[in-house]
């Protein structure tokens, strides 16, 4: 990687350059964009962002290896702040039975163990390493540069440990995985004892992970066939205090007081929210936890309802946007066509879209002081698109615009030598 690259000729730097907090409101449709771009990167941060003709005369310029953008937009590289990167085998009978409307979306399916478990279990760390690092290539075709993974459905601990273990090892090679700790489904040998398995994660599992470092973030699934939301509270209060980060994931027919609980426990974001009520949505907008929704998901399980974005928006939630990719629910890690999802079908604007995908993901994911922005000294994190104006990101339905994918200064695609 060479230590100075001048990148330059952008018809719009999308910097996204504004307050420190997350987005919100209107502020979600400042992008901050500079006409006929460029940016100086020195070691795989940011140093200089500006109009082409002052940047590529500083002194650090001279000697640095260019970039032409040629016209091209600029922007921050994706971030997905919500996915199961190593997840069960397809469920190409489900998905068939359901087009031919035999079988009707199950409510606990989002958070619940699906028929892939047993696979899981049986497959090497080696062979999810493999299977996890043939996604990682995808999501970076797609303009993804970080991303959050969790572990499986929190039914069965040895099974969560090896696929953590798995993401441990992904990190940083290239891309950010931050790893989450999923709780979604009790495991069927707690039932009748769900406090003392709860007991259990407190005492137990939550210090073993922190010792271990491999989590950064513990999220519960608080709603029917999940955890009630004082047992959350439980669980992400015990998290807190060992340092891991909350987040919660809310069922679509209601929170079942999932909102509450991420609001008073200053969880890192609320995820789903298929169904939220005004008070919730004003919990949500005093709060600094940011609303993760997953319009894909609701789109792949056909579900009657989708995220209430725009009323979250203009009630003053901050809003991110993720794939919700998994192997076996939710087979799209594109998220330019979640973009384009939300902008269809829940009402965005391009440019909210894209603050949602970009910095507010980043504040989801308590990362945002390096990540979601192009401004002096964060990484040189960003994509390229095959058009001139960022609009088309979210008009070109289905099409991938992604010309050059750079992390902290590297170039990995189209050139993908990991």
């Amino acid at each position: 990687m060479p230590s100075h690259i001048l990148l330059r000729g952008a018809r719009q730097l999308v910097t996204l350059r504004g307050p420190s907090g997350p987005r919100r409101g209107a502020a979600m449709r400042e992008l901050t964009i500079i006409p006929d771009g460029a940016l100086l990167v020195s070691d795989g941060i940011i140093q200089d962002v500006g109009p082409s003709r002052r940047v590529e005369n500083l002194a650090a310029a001279r000697d640095a290896v260019e970039i032409a953008a040629d016209g091209r937009v600029v922007m921050p590289g994706f971030i997905d702040s919500h996915t199961r990167l190593v997840g069960g085998d397809s469920r190409l009978e489900e998905y068939e039975a359901r087009l031919l409307c035999k079988v009707e979306p199950e409510g606990g399916a989002a958070g619940g163990a699906p028929p892939g478990l047993r696979e899981l279990r049986a497959a090497s760390k080696q062979k999810l390493a493999l299977l996890a690092r043939k996604t990682v290539k995808q999501l970076i075709r797609h303009g993804t540069t970080s991303l959050e993974a969790k572990s499986p459905w929190g039914v069965d601990a040895r099974t969560d440990l090896k696929i953590l273990r798995v993401l441990e090892a992904l990190h940083g090679k290239p891309l950010d995985v931050f790893a989450t700790y999923y709780l979604g489904t009790p495991p069927a040998e707690a039932q009748g004892a769900l406090e003392e398995y709860v007991a259990w994660l407190c005492a137990d599992m939550l210090p073993r992970l922190r010792a271990r470092k491999l989590a950064r973030f513990v999220q519960v699934r608080v709603g029917e066939e999940a955890y009630s939301a004082d047992q959350a509270r439980r669980i992400l209060s015990s998290a807190r205090a060992l340092g891991l980060i909350p987040k919660v994931t809310t069922g679509e027919r209601g929170s079942d007081g999932g909102i509450e609980v991420a609001v008073e426990i200053e969880a890192a974001s609320a995820d789903r929210l298929d169904s939220v009520t005004p008070a919730e949505m004003d919990r949500l907008a005093r709060s600094l936890t940011v609303a993760t929704l997953l319009p894909g998901v609701a789109f792949h399980r056909r579900l009657e309802r989708l995220p209430p974005a725009r009323a979250l928006i203009e009630a003053g939630a901050a809003v991110a946007l993720a794939t919700g990719f998994s192997p076996d629910e939710c087979p799209s890690l594109s998220l330019p066509a979640v973009l384009s999802l939300a902008c269809r079908e829940m009402g965005l604007t391009s440019a909210e879209a894209l603050t949602a995908a970009t910095i507010n993901a980043a504040h989801a994911l308590r990362c945002a002081g390096r990540l979601g922005s192009l401004e002096y000294g964060k990484d040189a994190d960003l994509v390229m698109l095959n058009v001139g104006d960022y609009r088309e990101l979210t008009y070109q339905f289905g099409v991938n615009l992604v010309a050059m994918v750079m992390k902290r200064g590297q170039v990995l695609f189209p050139r993908m030598e990991f």
